[in-house]
């Protein structure tokens, strides 16, 4: 269970993909872990690592976020 209002992990984003179909996108599921939220994209992350949990109000998005521990 994660915690609301939070950043909890970091990656960096490798590729976005678009897929022509919902089967295809099914198929690379494990590669980009996206639902029908996102659309017809999956983004392929590298290098993910959890965080001690950093307060950060705001919506789902991807964003840049300068933080000095």
């Amino acid at each position: 269970k994660l915690p609301c209002g939070y950043i909890v992990g970091k990656a960096k984003l490798v590729e976005v993909k678009r897929y022509g179909n919902k089967k295809e996108h099914q198929k690379d599921r494990r590669l980009h872990l996206a639902n029908e939220f996102w659309g017809n994209y999956g983004f392929v992350l590298k290098d993910v690592k959890r965080v001690k949990p950093i307060p950060a109000k705001g919506s789902l998005n991807f964003w840049n976020f300068d933080y000095k521990e």
